[in-house]
């Protein structure tokens, strides 16, 4: 009963053009004097449609994504676009200096030019914009669709992947029961250390399926939880009230593909208040493909999701790559505050080392337990009550 999300650029009707002709992968010839030539002038065009003060060449903007280059947006932009971009047979320039600014640029035999000033403005010209200069956006407008189609553009540069695709196993429920309109589940948690007697904190959520909806540009199914508990964190207690969006579909083998969400949360404690919103997108969605293992069985999970802040501080988008190596160990009875459940035992690895264990209820899918290692302390959460719709787990 979770979903998440897919990212798409903001852009205007014409950038919507020029991203489909920012997508791409490529080679390449040794530049010609012809393309050296046209690139330059190419730039010349930049500087005097588009100048850039003193203070905007010593401060340039930064770049959202730091790990998408000239390269890698050039190349996805062939990929979208390889009638007017065409991989391989480009010449490339490369780095141009001219009146104080740096410019990155590639050349096509078939006279298009694709630009990127070290601010981050994205440049083209050619036959297809009439060789009249066009700014197309921002690198940042386009980072996040680069970085979650670098696989498609350049497949050599990625790992094959081992990710299950089904059938689901018994240890969640099917997509289309889970993400059936009307559903509700309440579940109250509690978290500790080392004594249970005395919890860091005990959180409700109440989540309903509401039906049918659309996140960006996609059908969906949109689930609504409400968040509201107590915290205790370096001897400040407070309070927690939260409400988030989720969106999913439901994809194959009764599997379900979370899109994103939209959430709001708000902390009141020690004579102060802080509030959060925001917006995930996961990038192709992301399966919940740990429920097709079948017992014993690993694989490497790996997701790349763009974050919007909008308060306390606007920021984004930015994007993030998580990556954890998720095993389904076994099924076991496990005791807790709420009763006794049969459940499917999963360890999961991330990057930094750090391991959690979480006791999925066996059909729900709902964590009846999860215990999480960092340092060599454990931090437990404990489900202390539940139901869905009305009846038992």
């Amino acid at each position: 009963m979770m979903a998440r999300i897919c990212p798409r650029s903001s852009l205007t009707a014409l950038a919507l053009a020029a991203a489909a002709l920012l997508s791409a992968c490529g080679g390449g010839a040794e530049p010609d004097a012809t393309a050296a030539d046209g690139a330059r002038d190419f730039v010349a065009q930049i500087e005097r449609k588009h100048p850039m003060s003193a203070a905007e060449r010593e401060a340039p903007q930064a770049i959202t994504v730091s790990q998408v280059d000239a390269k890698a947006l050039f190349d996805w932009v062939e990929y979208k676009l390889p009638s007017l971009f065409p991989k391989g047979s480009q010449n490339l320039p490369g780095v141009i200096p001219y009146l104080g600014n740096t410019y990155t640029v590639r050349a096509y035999p078939n006279g298009n030019f694709l630009g990127l000033r070290q601010d981050g403005a994205v440049f083209a010209l050619g036959p297809f914009t009439a060789n009249a200069l066009q700014q197309f956006g921002r690198l940042a407008d386009y980072a996040a669709a680069v970085v979650a189609e670098q696989c498609q553009v350049n497949p050599a540069n990625c790992a094959p992947s081992n990710e299950p695709t089904g059938p689901l196993n018994e240890c969640a429920m099917p997509a289309a029961t889970a993400l059936a309109t009307g559903n509700r589940a309440i579940l109250t948690y509690i978290s500790y250390t080392t004594n249970r007697a005395a919890p860091t904190s005990e959180v409700t959520f109440d989540s309903t399926v509401i039906g049918a909806s659309t996140f960006e540009g996609q059908n969906a199914v949109r689930l609504d939880t409400s968040m509201r508990g107590t915290s205790t964190e370096f001897g400040v207690s407070g309070t927690m009230v939260g409400t988030t969006r989720s969106f999913s579909q439901a994809a194959q083998n009764g599997l379900v593909l979370e899109l994103g969400g939209e959430t709001e949360n708000n902390f009141s404690g020690g004579g102060q208040s802080f509030q959060s919103r925001g917006k995930s997108v996961i990038n192709a969605g992301g399966l919940n493909s740990e429920f097709a293992l079948q017992m014993g069985q690993s694989f490497t999970k790996q997701q790349t999701i763009t974050i919007t802040i909008f308060t306390p501080i606007p920021s984004g988008p930015t994007t993030a790559s998580s990556s954890e190596t998720i095993t389904f160990e076994g099924k076991e009875a496990v005791s807790v505050l709420a009763g006794t459940f049969n459940t499917c035992r999963y360890r999961s690895v991330d990057s930094s080392g750090t391991a959690t264990v979480t006791w999925y209820i066996v059909g729900r899918g709902i964590s009846a337990k999860s215990q999480t290692t960092i340092a060599g302390q454990v931090q437990t959460e404990e489900l202390k009550s539940g139901t869905f719709n009305g009846g038992p787990l």
